[in-house]
């Protein structure tokens, strides 16, 4: 299996060499401009995919029964009636929004996102570039160049304004390390939900011990209770454990907003909905779901819930503390 460590700063490496190719051409300037306005765009376009609800549409009573036998006609009977008269009732139709939320957003994340930040970005920032920003550049490289021309004893020669800004070695390469650091962000912002989700796991793993035995792998928890599992997902708990040491979740852990990591920041920013019943909001964060369902799988496997012998028998009130 290969490292996922090597995968992550594989991808990482070819954002930041693309983005660096890119800001190669591009030189100083336009470099500069566009990973400013990539940054600008990264914030409108998450804030924008954080918005995304069917809340609005699926709240409304009329409209939701009108759906559900939209649906139900175009599938011709296929929803049980029981499931309809359940889907009705505005707790299960919270659930089934906040649900269908998560899979709108994620389908948002790596689809809808990119689109929108380039549709913005094509529509918006780049004329704003070629009719403003680039013009006053160039009329400023322009003059610049006219008055050494003056300055020349030869006069022979006329002088021609140039079309295109002056891009030495030194203005491509400080545009090739700004677009660089547009690559980075690239990919942090590609990787944070697989961030997040891996450091999910990894907990799980944080209070046992991975060892080799003859009879094979097993999980030692804090109280020496062993549990036998099979190479590949032992490879893959290494893995994981391996990607959150040294990857890019240990860099960007001491970054803090709101005493978040700056990728659980995002990803609770993204993946945070309010489902209405009744007139009254709930706020829904998947993160905080996810941690605590992990948090259970932790507490069942250092305490030996899974070892090949126990008995769901052999619960008794000293298991009150894992509850």
């Amino acid at each position: 299996m290969p490292s996922f460590l090597m995968i992550q700063w594989g991808i990482i490496g070819f954002f930041v060499i693309i983005h660096f190719l890119i800001g190669f051409l591009r030189g100083t300037s336009k470099s500069t401009y566009f990973t400013i306005v990539s940054l600008i765009m990264t914030v409108v376009t998450l804030w924008i995919v954080s918005k995304l609800s069917f809340n609005m549409l699926l709240t409304s009573g009329l409209f939701s029964t009108s759906l559900l036998d939209l649906v139900n006609s175009l599938t011709g009977g296929a929803i049980p009636a029981d499931v309809i008269t359940y889907l009705n009732e505005p707790e299960i139709l919270g659930l089934a929004i906040a649900i269908a939320d998560l899979v709108l957003r994620i389908a948002a994340y790596f689809i809808l996102y990119p689109l929108i930040k380039f549709s913005l970005t094509i529509t918006i920032f780049k004329p704003i570039w070629k009719l403003g920003i680039k013009k006053s550049i160039l009329k400023k490289q322009n003059e610049q160049a006219r008055i050494k021309h003056e300055e020349q004893e030869n006069q022979n020669r006329k002088f021609v304004p140039s079309k295109r800004l002056n891009k030495n070695i030194l203005s491509r390469l400080f545009g090739g390390a700004v677009g660089s650091l547009r690559g980075l962000v690239v990919a942090f912002i590609f990787l944070v939900p697989l961030l997040v989700l891996a450091s999910f796991a990894s907990e799980v793993t944080s209070g046992l011990n991975i060892e080799q035995t003859q009879e094979g792998q097993v999980l030692s928890s804090q109280q020496d209770l062993a549990i036998t599992i099979p190479s590949e997902i032992e490879e893959i708990l290494r893995n994981i454990n391996e990607m959150n040491e040294g990857g890019l979740s240990a860099i960007v852990k001491d970054i803090t907003i709101q005493e978040k990591s700056l990728d659980r920041y995002i990803f609770d920013t993204v993946f945070t909905t309010d489902i209405v019943v009744e007139e009254t909001s709930t706020s829904i964060n998947f993160g905080n779901e996810l941690e605590q369902i992990m948090g259970i799988a932790t507490i069942i496997a250092e305490n030996g819930y899974l070892e090949d012998d126990f008995q769901i028998e052999n619960i008794s009130t000293d298991d009150i503390a894992n509850a």
